[in-house]
């Protein structure tokens, strides 16, 4: 909760805000050629910032489980031009000096169910920005508590991003997830922690419209964009791959996490969290 609130109020310090996207600044007379690349470009390395970002191990929490934790990504964007060419991210922001790192601190819950099932909710702001991140995701897992087998859990789910009055964006994911618990302890015979590495591969689907009227999308030439097949804005790159690794760390009703993510020809991110057990 407090790296939201410092989000927050970081934010309301700024004039002009690093991390929002814009398409105020954009003049149909020079810039309709560009402005549907440039719209594009920053749909996709936006949608791999928001995504959900992997933390949890490839197990469920149990089914009187419940967790809490505070995580932070960072995601490194192509935000910089080159040889007086504007970058994609500075056409669509007001000033023209976007942030090339885009910051999202979570709070995230895991509540387990029944049946090595398991359902996670997720709120975060997107750091300098009058954005949030809201989504909700499902957990199975295929194969867990078998001392000798490796940890097998699929996930589904959808983050939406809110907030911006220019343009409307979400990404759905679907990944599957192997790895392996180490438990350990500081007392022979008695393990209260757990180590638990893994790695996993993610599809994401992105989709985005403009939050313009009808007139100012035509004179800028910009359409709704769609990862997904039967949209009539379908576009396949807008569905792409992420693979990401990382390790959980539980002693008693503490978890320590950290992670990293590539998707693939688009944006790298690292992640961070704590979070309690009960």
């Amino acid at each position: 909760m407090l790296g939201v609130c410092a989000a927050l109020a970081a934010g309301s310090a700024w004039a002009v805000y690093p991390n929002d996207v814009t398409f105020s600044g954009l003049d149909p007379a020079s810039d309709q050629g560009v402005a549907p690349g440039a719209y594009k470009d920053v749909v996709i390395e936006l949608g791999a910032a928001v995504a959900a970002k992997p933390m949890a191990p490839a197990s469920t929490i149990g089914t009187s489980g419940f967790d809490v934790s505070m995580n932070h990504s960072v995601t490194f964007v192509d935000a910089a031009g080159a040889d007086n060419i504007p970058s994609s991210w500075e056409r669509l922001h007001e000033s023209g000096s976007p942030d090339q790192a885009i910051w999202i601190p979570r709070i995230e819950a895991r509540k387990g169910l029944p049946g090595s099932l398991e359902v996670t909710l997720e709120l975060g702001v997107v750091g300098l920005s009058r954005q949030a991140v809201v989504g909700g995701h499902g957990r199975w897992a295929l194969v867990e508590g078998y001392p000798r087998l490796p940890e097998v859990l699929i996930q589904a789910g959808y983050v939406g991003y809110t907030g911006n009055d220019e343009l409307d964006l979400g990404v759905m994911d679907l990944s599957a997830v192997i790895g392996y618990s180490l438990p350990f302890g500081s007392v022979v015979g008695i393990n209260t922690a757990r180590f638990s590495p893994w790695l996993g591969a993610t599809r994401l689907t992105v989709h985005a419209a403009p939050g313009l009227s009808e007139a100012e999308a035509t004179a800028l030439g910009l359409t709704p964009l769609s990862g997904f097949r039967n949209s009539d804005y379908y576009d396949p790159d807008l569905n792409f791959w992420q693979l990401q690794g990382g390790f959980h760390l539980r002693s008693g009703g503490v978890t320590f996490q950290l992670s990293a993510c590539y998707a693939v020809g688009v944006a790298a991110s690292v992640n961070a969290g704590l979070g309690l057990v009960f």
